[in-house]
Formats: C-alpha cells, structure tokens, sequence
C-alpha cells in the first residue's frame, strides 16, 4: 500500500546519504523481480500460465511489484524535500523493500504465507506513517490525509491478520489466498483513494490541493500502469489467437 506524503520542511539531521543507498537497494530489488518475472512469464510463457492458478498468481505477482512501484514514488517524493532526519525512517523503508521482495518471491514459488509478508508490510506502513505524526507545524489537511492512510493500514492489518490465522490452521489454500490479496488489497486501495481525493476536493486552498495530487501521483502512476499492461496483455493474447488461426490455415 502506498504511504503518505507531507511537505513539511525537515529541521532534523540531513542525512541525504541514505536516500542514495535506498535507491540502489530498489534498483537491486527491482532488477531481481523483473529478471524473475521476464523467466517465469515472458519466455516461458505457456508453461507456467497454464499450471494450476497461473492466470491468478500472474496477477497476485504484478500487483505486488506495482504496490512496491508505488510506494518507492511515494518515498522518493516524500524524500525530495524531507531529507532523513535519523536512521529509523530508512531502516523501516529497508524493511518494507525487503518485505515486497519476500513476498514476491513466496508467491511465485506457490507459497500461500505470502500473505503473512503482506501482512508485515501493513504493520511497518503502519510504523511509517506513526512516525510521520509526530513531525511539528503539521496543518490540518495534512493531519487529515495522515490519518486516512494510517485508519486505512489498522483496517487492512486486521483484515490480514485474521487470515493470517486462517492460513496458520491449513484452512486455506494458495488459490483463495490470491483471490483474498487482490480483492481485499483492491477494495481498501479503492476506499483509501475515494477519502483522499474527497479531501482533496472538500479542503484546503488551491496550493494545497495541488500539493496533495504530486504526493498522490505516485499512486495515480502506479494504478494507470495497471491498465496500460492489461490493455497490452490482451492485445497481445488477441494477437496470438489470429497468428494461430492464420497458421492453422497452411
């Protein structure tokens, strides 16, 4: 899930350095899924799109990668005018990347307790946007717009967990654990949209509502790219039916 954004300036300890190293770890991590993904889905396409819930875990897996892309934008705006101010930010940044690529990997190696990392990140998002609240000469939309996020992580935390515990007593299986991650994870994003942009929209003056759509283009991003690769994946999957059928004819 994304996280929050303000622009309150940092009067804390400019550590500067570690926003360099966070973006070679994402790199690093980014690289890794991407290669996994190029194998696993692009050159050996029909094997593993065919296996039992391949289509589904296809798209557990993409949606986990865009909710890493997401939260790295939302970081890296958040960091353009708020430096580090001491190591317990970064290392909960760290933690979280490390917890998407966990994920990640649990998922396309048919793990069901990829929903228990997924619940780990919900909790050190929670961490985040604690931390965030106790920065001073907050005003008030921007209390506001904390406070959606972080009611919106509680919800999705409690909903995880109680799953979490289903799946601990081999009550469910990987199949409805995706259908749980896209469906739970895909109406809370939608709510949390929703109360964002009705806050956008309701409060605030003109400079703060442009503000809070910079901090959301992050999400907006990462949300258009899901479209964008369905509209792609169907193009491409209409395409092959017409070459089979073409070739079907000699």
């Amino acid at each position: 899930m994304p996280r929050p954004l303000n622009s309150e300036p940092n009067h804390g300890l400019k550590l500067s350095g570690l926003n360099s190293a966070l973006d070679v770890i994402y790199g690093v991590l980014f690289s890794f899924i991407i290669n996994t993904f190029t194998q696993n889905y692009i050159l050996d396409f029909q094997k593993n799109w065919q296996k039992q819930n391949g289509k589904i875990k296809f798209l557990v897996l993409f949606m986990i990668f865009l909710y890493m892309l997401s939260d790295y934008l939302s970081v890296k705006i958040f960091n353009s005018k708020n430096d580090y101010e001491n190591s317990k930010r970064f290392i909960i940044d760290l933690v979280i990347a490390a917890l998407y690529y966990i994920s990640f990997v649990a998922a396309l190696n048919d793990r069901v307790d990829f929903i228990y990392y997924s619940t780990l990140i919900h909790l050190f998002s929670l961490f985040w946007v604690w931390h965030l609240l106790f920065y001073k000469n907050f005003n008030k939309i921007y209390k506001y717009y904390l406070l959606i996020t972080f009611s919106t992580h509680i919800v999705s935390l409690f909903g995880f967990s109680l799953f979490s515990i289903l799946i601990s007593r081999g009550k469910i299986n990987l199949f409805y654990a995706c259908i749980f991650y896209l469906v739970y994870s895909g109406l809370i994003e939608i709510i949390q949209i929703w109360q964002k942009m009705k806050l956008i929209i309701k409060k605030g003056n003109q400079p703060e509502k442009i503000d809070l759509l910079v901090k959301e283009s992050g999400t907006i991003f990462s949300r258009l790219l899901i479209f964008i690769f369905l509209f792609i994946f169907k193009k491409i999957a209409d395409l092959k039916k017409r070459m089979k059928w073409f070739f079907s004819l000699f």
